[in-house]
């Protein structure tokens, strides 16, 4: 059943606006060894990954009626939980029986649904930990990764694995392995000038368009999925030691065999947006998350950034590794705010 929320104390209308912030994510390699059918062929599976500075924000407050409203792209006032549209604001208020008298607002520096940046698990993260906060319930950072997990795939029944969860979750570079039993461990390295290098050749551009990305997940081989995992050793050891030449043909190559291996992860145009930054300069590429849409990854050498990010032609998502996870910012009592 997962994780649950259990309020220790009475909820007061008005009695506080709470905001939470959890982080998009940038997955290097290894990303799709922790959906469940990779598990099934060899566990457990890996990632490497970091949190970025564009992130998804949540605020929750107490209402003073019954109503619940959701505000997100649009306003969704409703008379009970059960009827809010968007299924992670919906499921994760029902995991907390918070069904009326709320108020929840989503912001994000992207969208949290399609990119490739793990929107829709940080959302997932934020809405936990703020429900969390708000219900004095509070289970930590881990209680916030298995918490949200339990809530997109287990209520909400998303085909993907772990890693966002774990990405929004806590900060820094990290080597994530998965379990087939659900357990997640962690190994954290230092953002060190090393790693800095690295993220300093990084570049994210939009391909234009968005994409379901549960489609193309149900559509993804189990074992393809699994050998995923065959980069990640070398990879790490590549970013550790500021190797960014050796990561951009790593990600090239990871990108051919999933390419090769997985349907609906490009389409005619992701491959004229590659091709055109291999042109420009760029070692390698791949498109981020589940592919078909959203935003691509470049390693761009330092003496073709310039030019590359002149010459691509399509929007550039400015980032820094993020040093914190999902964090509450703010929790305003209301006579604070009177």
């Amino acid at each position: 059943a997962g994780p649950q929320l259990r309020p220790v104390a009475p909820l007061r209308g008005g009695d506080s606006v709470i905001l939470v912030r959890a982080p998009l994510r940038v997955s290097l390699f290894g990303g799709g060894s922790d959906l469940p059918q990779a598990l099934t062929h060899r566990s457990p599976g890996s990632v490497v990954s970091f949190p970025i500075t564009p992130s998804v924000f949540v605020t929750v407050r107490s209402r003073f009626d019954d109503a619940v409203v959701a505000s997100y792209s649009v306003t969704e006032p409703v008379r009970d939980a059960s009827l809010i549209e968007n299924p992670i604001l919906r499921e994760s208020l029902l995991a907390g029986n918070v069904r009326q008298g709320v108020e929840g607002h989503l912001m994000s520096d992207v969208s949290t649904g399609g990119t490739g940046l793990g929107g829709s698990s940080a959302l997932a993260v934020a809405m936990w930990m703020a429900l969390s906060e708000y219900m004095g319930a509070r289970g930590g950072i881990d209680g916030a990764l298995h918490g949200a997990a339990s809530v997109e795939i287990g209520r909400w029944g998303a085909p993907i694995g772990k890693q966002d969860h774990a990405a929004a979750s806590l900060g820094g570079l990290n080597r994530f392995d998965f379990y087939d039993d659900g357990r997640v461990t962690r190994a954290s390295y230092p953002v060190s000038p090393q790693v800095q290098v690295v993220v300093g050749t990084l570049i994210l551009v939009h391909t234009g368009y968005s994409r379901n990305s549960s489609e193309v997940l149900k559509r993804a081989d189990g074992a393809a999925s699994s050998a995923a995992r065959d980069f990640v050793d070398a990879g790490l050891e590549a970013v550790v030691t500021g190797r960014w030449w050796d990561v951009g043909e790593l990600l090239k190559a990871v990108w051919r065999k999933k390419k090769g291996s997985a349907p609906g992860t490009s389409d005619d145009v992701i491959d004229e947006i590659i091709a055109k930054g291999i042109g420009l300069g760029a070692v390698g590429a791949k498109v981020c998350g589940a592919g078909g849409g959203g935003f691509v990854l470049f390693v761009v050498p330092p003496d073709r950034r310039m030019g590359f990010l002149e010459e691509i032609g399509l929007p550039v998502l400015p980032f820094r590794v993020a040093e914190f996870g999902a964090h509450v910012v703010s929790r305003t009592p209301e006579d604070l705010r009177r």
